[in-house]
């Protein structure tokens, strides 16, 4: 994470915005369904955290040079979405980050990608925020 403190201002970046978009747009709907309303600085921060986490991921993706169009177009979808998480299959994984299907298994199994199984022992659901995270990750280290 590349947080800073710079005296009473705090900088998040493009990857912190990811993680927090979701539980923070979460956070929003529980106090608005809880209290009737939210205030408008707090609605104000929060649109800034998803603009911010969507051209993250927007430039991950562009720059990452797999996957087709509607496997982007899925990875880009939710997951800064206020209602839930954005899941996609081994298969959509396995293209985006240009691996094989096994792989991505071995990814999830060993907690490098964050996933869950139906009924814990079906076909994984991939969490899209953590494919995107990946690619970030994979851009950063080849510049």
């Amino acid at each position: 994470m590349a947080v800073a403190v710079r005296g009473h201002a705090l900088v998040l970046d493009g990857r912190d915005c990811l993680h927090l978009a979701g539980a923070l747009s979460r956070y929003i709907a529980e106090q608005a369904r809880r209290d009737g309303g939210v205030p408008p600085r707090l609605r104000e921060i929060a649109e800034n955290v998803v603009v911010t986490a969507r051209a993250y991921q927007a430039e991950v993706l562009a720059g990452s040079d797999c996957g087709t169009e509607p496997f982007r177009d899925d990875a880009f979808s939710a997951p800064c979405a206020p209602s839930a998480t954005s899941w996609l299959t081994v298969e959509q994984t396995a293209h985006l980050l240009g691996c094989s299907h096994e792989y991505v298994r071995r990814l999830l199994r060993q907690r490098e990608l964050h996933g869950s199984r139906a009924g814990g022992r079906g076909a994984w659901s991939v969490d899209a925020a953590s494919v995107v995270e990946r690619l970030g990750e994979r851009r950063m280290e080849a510049a």
